[in-house]
């Protein structure tokens, strides 16, 4: 790459360093030294890499005035922006949200980021209900959520957090509303519901409010494959020519995050013919991208795909593990520059293709 200064705002999000915030214990039983990292700490830490801001989930003493106002001082004192991020879309979490939010930033726009289910890997048939009766649901949701938003300035980024796929996701924004409700982009998501990065990056960008800049190394397994965390640069997604495409065909002013992906690896059953039954049939031709990706870049089943976590090393291995990674992608991501961008487009040219004309249907069963 390049050497210059990044044409985007990075944030820090907290879900890169689960560990350190005493959300996976260590498996040995061995303890956080110091304790749990704290929302100030990590503030500190972001600021330190250069950083813009942080995402945070909403704090469980979120109605506690006093607390919020706290955070919102140690931040301007930092000159930081807080992003928060709720779980499994809900009004009341979201209304909860929204509140906060205004604490950390009393005026302008605010995004705050949302879940859409706790499926993990792609594999939908564990929806309680039924993938499609939670799509509905979340449906509803939206729509129910919209006044709301409008008159607090405010907007949901709904992301693909390994459940959804490019079409879906555009059809919660387009069936509620797009000028409030849009989509969290998880680079490496996509690789767990069957779906080639850049051309999912493609459908999603004119609804992009949000990024989580995420990578993944591949390993084989006997029935698909694992996405193992990995510091950005490192694993299989092509962020300058991601972000490229967001630059050029995503209309929102976004503040990307820095993610590192959970302790657990992700095993993806692709081989296993009953995952697929919960995604609509498509021309297998729609998804080359996805398996060059797949075939072209995993490493042998037989290769060292555990993390520290994983392999029930100590505390102090898997901090260890958490910051040098954390720390890696912060350079990395920031030292991604407009000549970098500009770069990819004249090697590809084109753009995201353009949003659907009219709502579409998403599984025929």
């Amino acid at each position: 790459m390049t050497s210059g200064t990044s044409p985007f705002n990075w944030v820090g999000t907290a879900f890169s360093v689960p560990h350190m915030f005493g959300w996976m214990p260590a498996q040995d039983g061995s303890q956080l030294s110091g304790g749990p990292l704290s929302n100030t700490a990590w503030m500190d830490w972001a600021a330190k890499n250069g950083l813009s801001g942080v995402e945070i989930p909403l704090p469980p003493d979120h109605a506690d005035a006093e607390a919020m106002q706290a955070l919102a001082v140690h931040a301007a004192s930092l000159g930081l922006k807080i992003v928060l991020g709720a779980g499994p879309l809900s009004t009341e979490e979201i209304t909860n949200c929204i509140k906060v939010a205004r604490t950390f930033q009393p005026d302008g726009p605010i995004t705050m980021r949302a879940t859409l289910s706790k499926v993990l890997c792609g594999d939908r048939r564990l929806q309680e209900g039924g993938w499609q009766n939670r799509m509905n649901d979340c449906l509803s949701i939206a729509k129910e959520l919209v006044p709301v938003l409008r008159d607090n300035n405010a907007s949901v980024a709904l992301e693909n957090h390994q459940d959804a796929t490019a079409v879906e996701l555009r059809w919660l924004c387009q069936l509620s509303d797009q000028s409030v409700i849009g989509v969290t982009l998880d680079t490496g998501n996509p690789l767990a519901v069957g779906e080639d990065i850049l051309e999912f990056t493609r459908q999603v960008a004119p609804f992009v409010r949000h990024v989580h800049c995420k990578d993944y190394t591949v390993h084989a397994a006997p029935n698909g494959f694992r996405l193992v965390r990995c510091a950005a640069g490192r694993g299989v997604v092509p962020f300058p020519e991601l972000l490229a495409i967001i630059q050029k065909d995503c209309p929102n002013a976004i503040t990307p995050g820095v993610e590192n992906a959970a302790q657990a690896a992700r095993l993806v059953p692709v081989f296993d013919a009953g995952w697929w039954t919960t995604y609509p049939a498509v021309d297998v031709r729609e998804r080359l991208g996805f398996f060059q990706t797949i075939f072209t870049t995993a490493q042998p089943e037989s290769s060292e795909w555990r993390t520290p976590w994983e392999s029930g090393e100590s505390s102090a291995a898997i901090v260890a593990h958490e910051v040098e990674e954390f720390d890696a992608s912060c350079k990395y991501l920031t030292g991604i520059t407009q000549a970098d961008l500009d770069n990819t487009l004249n090697a590809s040219p084109g753009g995201a293709n353009s949003p659907l004309e009219k709502p579409v249907q998403i599984l025929n069963m």
